[in-house]
């Protein structure tokens, strides 16, 4: 969990810091706050999207869990084990590469 949250920390301070960045100037709160005139475009790697799925499963799984009584079950282990593994891969992804374009202004 910590993992996933991490993450998506990440991102979303990331967001605000690419958005900073890629602003024209004047920097000023209310332009920064204004989604009317986009600076930069994030294009979502593969694994990224993988990852979304794969939690979005997980998710699912476990709160059937109790319901369906299979708790403990070694799926369910092998499930956790693979969304560890492609949010990792997936956030090493986003440390290494640049995930987004700026846009020009036409």
């Amino acid at each position: 969990m910590t993992l996933i949250l991490s993450r998506d920390v990440y991102l979303v301070l990331s967001g605000f810091r690419v958005r900073w960045v890629t602003l024209p100037p004047p920097k000023t709160f209310k332009r920064y706050f204004d989604f009317s005139h986009p600076t930069a475009s994030v294009q979502p790697s593969l694994i990224s999207k993988v990852n979304t799925n794969v939690q979005l499963l997980l998710l699912t799984a476990t709160c059937g869990a109790p319901v369906f009584d299979y708790v403990n079950h070694p799926g369910l282990h092998f499930l956790w084990g693979v969304t560890s593994l492609t949010t990792s891969w997936s956030f090493y992804d986003y440390l290494t590469k640049v995930p987004y374009t700026v846009l020009k202004k036409s």
